[in-house]
């Protein structure tokens, strides 16, 4: 299949590739051959246009960014009446609420968006090398407490390295920052069995798939709150009661 620059540069800026390069030289400039002998996954059509559209959508948000919050930070200038010492002479000061200007809680939120869009450009480079989850994990673990450089957010992790029942980076996104898209479309196909009384076959896969994300994510959010995925925060009995009742009016209607 044709190789696009987006795919090409997916693929060279992804966890692995990092990762190879780093065990295969010991200079601080990348050689053009150490990039030749970079392991390549399967260039499955349908995989490659992911990773496409992946990094297309994050290179316009960052294209974005730039010319919205960099750019006009930039425009700012300082009161020509101003002296040198006066400018420096309150560090602490709150910066004034200019109009038009984004604020300091608008920029983090869009350096958060950019991060899981980054996010999603490498794990969709990973579901084509199709690794073990074990290994993939591995992988990313090996990033941990590195800041990631050449992007406009802060990274120094991929998963918590306390967290560990998710081993893909695909998984952890998918209960994190894309959370509301995974239980919309479970949502969707609960609905759709109550409705129409039964799902195709690769429905009934999909759906065991998101209740395998739904749960989770709830030991996720339990890990958040108690540094513990396992803690009986909640009420098992209750969930079994809950789940029972679920699946009693799925096969009721």
């Amino acid at each position: 299949p044709t190789t696009s620059l987006e795919f090409l540069w997916a693929l060279l800026n992804s966890p692995l590739a990092n990762g190879y390069t780093f065990v295969r030289t010991t200079k601080r400039d990348i050689t053009i051959g150490v990039l030749r002998s970079l392991p390549l996954p399967e260039l499955a059509p349908i995989g490659m246009q992911q990773v496409e559209a992946a990094t297309r959508a994050y290179l316009n948000a960052a294209s974005e960014f730039t010319a919205k919050f960099q750019q006009s930070a930039g425009k700012i200038k300082p009161s020509k009446g101003l002296k040198k010492s006066a400018k420096s002479s309150a560090p602490d000061q709150l910066p004034l609420a200019l109009p038009g200007q984004p604020s300091d809680e608008e920029i983090a939120a869009v350096k958060e968006r950019l991060r899981a869009l980054h996010w999603r450009v490498d794990a969709e480079v990973l579901r084509l090398y199709a690794l073990p989850p074990e290994l993939e994990r591995e992988l990313l673990d090996a990033f941990d407490g590195v800041p990631r450089v050449g992007v406009p957010f802060e990274q120094t992790r991929y998963i918590p390295r306390d967290f560990r029942e998710t081993l893909t980076l695909d998984d952890f996104l998918r209960i994190t920052d894309e959370w509301e898209l995974t239980d919309d479309r479970r949502g969707q196909l609960i609905e759709k069995k109550l409705k129409q009384g039964r799902r195709t076959m690769d429905e009934e896969s999909e759906f065991r798939n998101l209740q395998r994300l739904y749960d989770l994510r709830q030991g996720y959010c339990l890990w958040l709150q108690t540094g513990d995925a396992n803690h009986p925060l909640l009420d098992p009995e209750l969930v079994r009661l809950h789940r029972a009742e679920v699946a009693g009016k799925i096969h009721a209607a």
